[in-house]
């Protein structure tokens, strides 16, 4: 839990210098009360002489001061959900809700409690969103996963309840995402023994009845997970060792049929002399990308470089590693993707920033290029746990910023594609399609996920180049169609392969299906 740090007895005094396109922040120090009332004065001069921060909106909070511990942000289209501690008082979970964009906030939904809280989770599936916590329950250190439900795209919510058979001994450290319709899948552990088990948990009716807990896998040790669903497929990520003779590695394992089985494990972190810790994973329909802190290339015991792997098939295989950070100062880090544009925000500790500041950068080609990383919070007074999510050309980014003495609490800002060519929010963006079908090879039907600004067809061939069926499909960033094994006349196809075309105002994408009876 974060606790905050006592006053320093020499305060950053910082101004910014461009060189280039570059920013650079030039630190002098100094010892008495005066040069801090100059120094704050010039960081607000600065401040708002930033234009959208290269794209990123000026950051403001949007909860109540000295609240916004390990917050989460989801976005659907312009409508956010955010979550968050508030641990003044006594622990509280709270929701923040913008319909525009994130330009207003609702006042904050509480749901209060009097034992400890931690690690909010936030879940939606159209209007209904879910919320999920680590709960203390009464006794000595356990602890359950409680949530709470809301049908009218978080206007209302239900009264807490908990996830039925999930007490544990131990902080219970959990992932959740959404799967096909009204599915929630979470996956935890608990200890037994001192052994600690992994276990995976679902409910397919959004929280109104939960499946009995299945046991995936035993570890020796293990940090905080995460995981990204697809349809019908899930990615859980996870840093820690099997015996205590291994490194803390990072390790994924999946799950393509909405976690009744899974496959095993694969390290993903080279399995070096280095640990590797806190990772976070996105998935869409272009690739599915897992990000984590790495020490190997860092002379630092407390912080090292953002590291990141992908894959092009669902999490089967994984690329070679991509380094996002050089200046062996990061730390905890988020991820969010649209297409191959991918986010990555995370905490920076270099020392001209006065304390630990919000970085962020930007890949517009799936990561095989990326910009400067940029300095969100701009600040000298610490901040932590960014969160960031992606919809309709625009990244949302919140995090905890300890601004004092008394502007603490839960920040926000927006990162706009083409901030000086926006006009009314039309961005005009080039347009880029996509196309997944799972499960593959099937037996049945077939999901297909595709993404496209214009629509189009969905054309199957066999392989031989005999037209089969055509799927007309809208403009969809998030779109779904089923193909069911049969041709244009209802008839059912043999068994074999097909290949399946996504056609889009003169672009395509090609999938090969594998049809099994």
């Amino acid at each position: 839990m974060l606790t905050e740090k006592s006053k320093p007895d020499k305060i950053s005094l910082g101004y910014l210098g461009f060189f280039g396109s570059g920013k650079e922040t030039v630190l002098r120090y100094s010892k008495n009360q005066t040069y801090l009332t100059l120094a704050i004065i010039i960081v607000i001069i600065f401040l708002c002489s930033w234009p959208a921060y290269a794209g990123w909106s000026t950051p403001r909070r949007i909860s109540d001061p000295g609240t916004g511990y390990y917050p989460q942000i989801i976005a659907q289209g312009d409508t956010l959900h955010a979550l968050y501690e508030n641990l003044r008082g006594y622990d509280k979970i709270c929701y923040l809700r913008s319909s525009d964009g994130g330009q207003t906030w609702s006042s904050p939904w509480v749901q209060l409690d009097s034992v400890e809280i931690t690690f909010p989770r936030i879940i939606a599936s159209g209007d209904n969103i879910i919320a999920l916590w680590n709960k203390g329950l009464s006794g000595y250190y356990r602890f359950a996963i409680a949530y709470s439900v809301s049908s009218d795209n978080g206007l209302s919510w239900s009264i807490a309840r908990n996830i039925p058979n999930s007490p544990s001994p131990q902080n219970l450290y959990f992932a959740a995402s959404g799967g096909t319709g009204l599915t929630v899948n979470v996956l935890s552990r608990t200890f037994v023994n001192d052994t600690l088990i992994f276990f995976s948990i679902k409910s397919t009716n959004f929280g109104q009845n939960w499946s009995v807990p299945q046991e995936i896998f035993r570890a020796s040790q293990s940090g905080v997970p995460d995981q990204a669903s697809l349809g019908s497929i899930i990615n859980f990520v996870w840093d820690g060792r099997f015996d205590l003779a291994q490194q803390w590695e990072i390790r994924c394992i999946k799950s393509t049929d909405e976690g009744l089985s899974w496959a095993p494990n694969n390290v993903l972190s080279d399995s070096d002399q280095y640990h590797s810790e806190m990772p976070a994973i996105t998935a869409n329909n272009a690739f599915v990308g897992c990000i984590w802190m790495d020490y190997k290339y860092s002379p630092y015991l407390d912080w090292g470089d953002i590291l990141m792997k992908k894959s092009n098939n669902e999490g089967s295989d994984w690329s070679d590693e991509i380094q996002i950070t050089f200046n062996h100062r990061a730390d905890l880090s988020d991820i969010a993707a649209m297409g191959d544009t991918i986010f990555i925000a995370w905490e920076d500790s270099r020392p001209e920033n006065g304390d630990q500041s919000i970085y962020a950068v930007r890949s517009t080609d799936g990561g095989i290029s990326w910009e400067e990383p940029y300095w969100v919070d701009a600040n000298p007074y610490g901040s932590w746990n960014p969160s960031i999510a992606c919809s309709n050309g625009k990244a949302y980014l919140i995090w905890y910023d300890r601004q004092w003495p008394d502007s603490s609490g839960l920040y926000f800002s927006r990162f706009n594609l083409e901030p000086d060519a926006v006009k009314n929010e039309d961005y005009n963006l080039p347009d880029k399609i996509s196309l997944v079908a799972y499960p593959n090879p099937f037996n049945s039907s077939v999901n297909i996920n595709y993404s496209s600004k214009k629509g189009g067809e969905i054309k199957i061939y066999n392989t031989s180049g005999q037209f089969i069926r055509s799927l007309k499909v809208a403009a969809a960033e998030d779109g779904k169609a089923t193909w069911d094994g049969t041709d244009s006349n209802g008839k059912r196809a043999v068994s074999g392969t097909y290949i399946m075309k996504f056609l889009s105002e003169g672009l395509s994408k090609t999938v090969k299906l594998i049809y099994l009876k």
